[in-house]
């Protein structure tokens, strides 16, 4: 059993006990450890090398002041508990890693469906924070694992970020001139990532749609743009090198390269049944009813090129991690 499973049971352990004196609390509410949220009130230590683990419910209660002060009235009943202390500004739970284990294993730790969801969301929330890593691979790749964990357990991405009424919105990527092939790679991403797309002259890419879509989507565009510039132009010149000339060689690498990013994007988001809502497409509708389109095809002219771009826009997905989620959260 890892450790991160026991300090969860500890969680929830202490939100059973909270709640038996009338009071309550949630994951929601505890801190994790260097961690400092002023409107979380539950900060916890951990002591590793005596292998325990404590968690510090404060009076002070930023984000409900009024259940702080039930807590501070209530705080004698609490002398009930042998694992707990009470303190002149908390109350303090303090369990060893050997109890909380020997308790879940006794099948004191089985949790409700209900513990279960909020479980998973956590992880979620984990995930979509990891979406802002400044570590590119490891962003694309936990935005993908959240996707995939809010389809296996069928939660909607609006319970765990709060927004059940977001508004639609705009994000913005500037772009080099040339380069025909981004505005297929854009179409690409917009299809998997819950948004629309659309183009402003030859260096603006628009993605519009809710705010907390469209950030990931131009994350996961400038990313995979710039991988796909850095290694159509290695190509050309390796290609260069070996054959002499480099003709059409460009094109043809991009056009694999987004190819392979769309078969892997498109792998996820059929499994998981990941659509654009509603809201959005019928603001799609209203809004591009005049727009004009745009030629985006690129000529394929050497298939080589174009296997190697596949291949390496396969990869550029990270596709073989999505299965690990250990790779991005702990269990």
């Amino acid at each position: 059993m890892v450790l991160e499973d026991l300090i969860y049971y500890g969680e929830s352990k202490t939100i059973k006990i909270l709640a038996e004196c009338g009071l309550k609390y949630f994951h929601s509410d505890f801190m994790q450890p260097n961690e400092w949220n002023r409107y979380k009130c539950i900060s916890q230590i951990r002591f590793d090398e005596c292998k325990k683990v404590r968690f510090i419910v404060y009076y002070s209660d930023n984000k409900n002041p009024n259940r702080g002060k039930s807590l501070k009235k209530k705080r004698e009943i609490f002398y009930n508990y042998y694992n707990v202390k009470v303190e002149k500004i908390s109350v303090v739970f303090e369990y060893s890693y050997k109890e909380l284990e020997i308790e879940y294993l006794k099948g004191e730790g089985e949790e409700s469906e209900e513990v279960k969801t909020e479980h998973i969301m956590k992880k979620i929330e984990k995930l979509l924070a990891l979406q802002n890593s400044p570590n590119e691979h490891e962003a694309l790749s936990a935005s993908l694992m959240a996707q995939k964990l809010l389809a296996k357990y069928n939660i909607d991405i609006e319970k765990i970020r709060g927004e059940t009424d977001e508004a639609i919105d705009e994000t913005e990527v500037f772009v080099d001139t040339g380069n025909k092939w981004k505005y297929n790679l854009a179409n690409v991403i917009a299809d998997n990532y819950r948004c629309k797309v659309y183009y402003l002259g030859f260096e603006k890419i628009v993605f519009r749609g809710y705010r907390t879509d469209i950030i990931v989507a131009r994350r996961v565009y400038a990313y995979l743009f710039s991988v796909g510039k850095k290694l159509g132009k290695e190509y050309v010149k390796k290609h260069k090198e070996e054959y002499g000339y480099t003709e059409g060689i460009y094109n043809s690498y991009c056009k694999g390269f987004i190819n392979g990013i769309k078969k892997e994007l498109e792998k996820q988001c059929t499994a998981l049944e990941l659509y654009c809502p509603s809201k959005v497409e019928n603001d799609w509708k209203i809004f591009s009813k005049k727009m004009k389109g745009v030629n985006t095809e690129i000529n394929l002219k050497d298939i080589e090129a174009y296997e190697q771009g596949e291949y390496d826009g396969k990869n550029s997905v990270y596709a073989t991690y999505l299965d690990d989620s250990e790779k991005y959260i702990k269990e």
